[in-house]
């Protein structure tokens, strides 16, 4: 049960770090396509 409850809190890290990673993208070329 605990094993299985840190493997979905790991994918959830997983998924974050990326999600965060391209919204980071996202914004720089938004604030480079501005200027």
């Amino acid at each position: 049960m605990l094993n299985e409850c840190s493997a979905i809190l790991n994918e959830c890290r997983l998924l974050l770090s990326m999600v965060n990673k391209q919204s980071e993208v996202v914004f720089y070329k938004a604030q480079t396509t501005h200027d």
